[in-house]
């Protein structure tokens, strides 16, 4: 009779681990999908914003006035960084310094969202979208550096990991 109760025990402990270790998994990657797709909803309006601006020079070159620019693509290395590609030139943020974001040109109509490190090795999102603007092809990529996000991200999945190995702990010394 012992044995069939500690073999039920037994099966009842490994179940909860699985269960509580699947919960901690789905619930940390979903808060990692709405934090991404929070932060790449808020570029896409950049990224109109940026395009709405976005007009042409002599010779076609891509221009954009200096209000049209937030001014955090102006400090160097602040973490938000766009690109504009045509086939008249590129402009690049200021944030950016010397450096440049290698990415691909997008189709016009297409989106991408891409994963990069950036200039100082942050981690980036990255949306990048084609468009056609006065028979130009316009590809424009803004990025974000997602460090504080993942810091975020971090705190709460160790967070979360303590208040479920309690709530496990309980469980199982209740059982017993």
């Amino acid at each position: 009779m012992s044995s069939i109760k500690a073999r039920l025990g037994a099966g009842l402990v490994l179940s909860l681990i699985v269960v509580f270790a699947l919960q901690w998994t789905l619930v940390s990657l979903t808060v990692r999908r709405v934090t991404e797709d929070y932060a790449a909803s808020q570029l896409k309006q950049d990224v109109e914003e940026l395009l709405a601006a976005l007009s042409f020079g002599p010779a076609g070159h891509p221009v954009l006035p200096p209000n049209a620019v937030r001014l955090e693509s102006r400090k160097a290395f602040s973490g938000h960084y766009y690109r504009i590609q045509t086939g008249a030139g590129v402009l690049r943020s200021r944030s950016l310094w010397d450096q440049d974001l290698v990415l691909p040109e997008a189709a016009i109509g297409a989106k991408l969202r891409l994963k990069r490190d950036g200039p100082l090795d942050q981690p980036l999102l990255i949306v990048v979208q084609g468009f056609s603007k006065r028979d130009a092809h316009v590809s424009i990529a803004v990025a974000e550096d997602m460090t504080v996000f993942e810091q975020e991200i971090l705190d709460f999945q160790l967070t979360y990991l303590a208040l479920s190995a309690g709530a496990l702990i309980l469980l199982l010394t209740a059982q017993t």
